[in-house]
């Protein structure tokens, strides 16, 4: 019967840096982890103001189209009691049929964003889906910091800089503890033993019957075959990839902040101008239907400010959701992983 213990006093360090890599190591993994979760959110956050874009989109078309087919019903009427012309019901169908175009086309990528949305959800693409909407009060979005300010926020929160630094830090600890495979090794052992021709006499008195014995040894490898540099060199090159790598994507980050911080600042602009434009196209619209219906306005300037008033309301709704989808980039930037709007 033996027992054994032996334990390495000093390695220069070796385990200890071995150690710390691991744990660097293990803080990249949970950081890669926040990373690709934000990424997710991102996605889903897209899909949703997507479909809730295509599908308002799609009511704007619809209520354009009942706008239309109600005004040629009203110029098919007029033409049978004689007071209007075979030009103006021409002119009022082609301009319904564009309107019916332009549905079709709405509607189709309503159902795309549904698929899309399915599919990051993990459902049937082909299930059925209906979204919450939301308010325009929800689908405002505060100013940006100052861009500098910015730009050091998410730097100091992005998961993804933060696991490259990691990496160096994990780099950092190889080259040391590649390193110190060139150091001694100091060892000690404990070492208790039994041993007896009569079985009892082994398992009987602890005090009597054993040996115990201690050591101490140095070691010290004198060739390796280049192994031990060969890993140092490694680690070396490591080392500075790692280095590169956090640089260059700092740069990224950099780079991808200020670009979604321009398109921030650009579509607070444009929202503002478009909400004016809607305010004004309306106006339009309402005034040439007046004047067209008292017979001081001719049928040319009613389509065109109903295309108008058309192209305002989908460009205030594509500039609504576009600026969601541009303030969710950023909260993907600095690391955000909260939920999306309720679906």
């Amino acid at each position: 019967v033996s027992t054994n213990l032996s334990h390495t006093f000093f390695d220069a360090g070796e385990g200890r840096h071995s150690h710390n890599a691991a744990r660097a190591n293990l803080e990249g993994a949970m950081f890669d982890f926040d990373t690709r979760q934000a990424q997710v959110v991102f996605w889903v956050k897209q899909g949703y103001y997507f479909l809730l874009k295509a599908s308002e989109l799609t009511q704007v078309q619809i209520e354009s189209l009942e706008l239309s087919q109600r005004r040629l019903d009203e110029a098919r009427a007029r033409l049978q009691v004689g007071a209007g012309t075979r030009v103006d019901v021409l002119r009022l169908q082609v301009a319904a049929e564009n309107t019916q175009a332009a549905l079709i086309n709405s509607q189709q990528q309503e159902r795309l964003a549904i698929a899309q949305l399915n599919y990051l959800l993990g459902r049937d693409v082909l299930s059925p889906l209906e979204v919450e909407p939301m308010s325009e009060q929800d689908l405002r979005v505060d100013s940006p910091r100052p861009l500098p300010a910015l730009v050091d926020q998410v730097q100091a929160r992005n998961p993804d800089l933060q696991r490259l630094q990691t990496s160096v830090q994990a780099a950092e600890f190889a080259a040391k503890s590649s390193r110190a495979a060139y150091a001694p090794r100091v060892s000690g052992n404990l070492s208790y033993s039994r041993s007896n021709e009569v079985f009892d006499r082994v398992y009987g008195d602890l005090s009597q019957e054993y040996r115990l014995n201690a050591g101490l040894s140095v070691s010290y490898n004198v060739f390796d075959g280049g192994i031990r540099s060969a890993n140092v060199q490694r680690s070396k090159s490591s080392l500075n990839t790692a280095r590169l790598t956090l640089e260059a994507r700092g740069r990224d980050v950099a780079l991808a902040v200020e670009t979604t911080w321009l398109e921030l600042d650009r579509l607070r602009r444009i929202l503002g101008i478009a909400e004016h434009t809607v305010e004004l196209a309306t106006e339009d619209l309402h005034l040439a239907e007046e004047r067209y219906r008292v017979g001081k306005g001719t049928l040319l300037e009613a389509l065109d400010a109903q295309v108008s008033f058309t192209e305002a309301r989908s460009s205030l709704v594509r500039t609504r959701y576009d600026l969601a989808v541009a303030d969710a980039d950023l909260q993907r930037l600095l690391g955000v992983t909260g939920s999306t709007h309720a679906l």
